[in-house]
């Protein structure tokens, strides 16, 4: 992988990333691939429009540049995926809830903050 050759000048593009993070989430957080997990959801989530946000797991599987970076293979990339989900759910930082669609369950995530709880108290 070529080295990073710096952020480009002028006006570039910013994430916010709420400071509960630093303050609350960050020190919990012991697993690389959590941690990645959740800049990445961050990034992705303030990219989207719409009332509701949210990622399921084939939204992650689909941005190849992310699988690449969460693993050496595709299979390590989806079980340290699955694991930092996991984790992200665990530590507060994401709400799961689980659709019954035609096509079977499927999870649906969301960032707990008010939307993203308004949002699965609404399904």
């Amino acid at each position: 992988m070529p080295t990073f050759q710096g952020f480009p000048e002028g006006k570039v593009r910013l994430t916010p990333i709420p400071e509960p993070f630093f303050t609350e989430v960050l020190g919990k957080i012991q697993d690389i691939h959590e941690l990645k997990l959740v800049l990445y959801i961050f990034w992705r989530l303030y990219r989207m429009e719409g009332k509701f946000r949210y990622l399921r797991r084939a939204d992650f599987l689909q941005d190849e540049q992310f699988i690449q970076i969460m693993g050496n293979s595709r299979q390590e990339s989806e079980a340290a995926l699955d694991k930092a989900l996991q984790g992200c759910v665990s530590h507060g930082v994401l709400l799961k809830a689980t659709l019954a669609l035609s096509e079977g369950d499927e999870d649906f995530y969301f960032l707990n903050s008010a939307k993203g709880r308004a949002a699965v108290q609404a399904i």
